[in-house]
């Protein structure tokens, strides 16, 4: 009956199968594109730690990802870890960006 009444109020549209939310969610845990947009929202919004988790994702699928480390430097001055910071904006440099960086 609860399941019942709480599909009764999401819309068809955004229903989605198992399998559905499974192949969605591979995508995006194996399409770094995707886990860098992740991060500018959260950098965006403030949200630090999940705006690293998302670009450390990114790094993790193509360690030669500049705007991740770009980012990443950002992220260690907002926390003003100054060293951190010019570490990842030292790799920054190192490579070119496939992504718009610095939100």
């Amino acid at each position: 009956m609860l399941a019942a009444s709480l599909a009764g109020g999401v819309p068809a549209a955004s229903r989605f199968s198992v399998g559905e939310i499974s192949e969605r969610q591979t995508r995006t845990a194996s399409d770094p594109q995707a886990w860098f947009q992740k991060g500018q929202t959260a950098l965006q919004s403030g949200d630090l730690q999940a705006a690293e988790d998302a670009f450390r994702k990114v790094l993790a699928a193509d360690p030669k990802a500049g705007a991740a480390y770009a980012n990443l430097g950002v992220i260690a001055m907002r926390r003003k870890q100054w060293d951190e910071a010019l570490k990842n904006l030292k790799k920054a440099e190192s490579f070119p960006p496939k992504w718009r960086a610095f939100a």
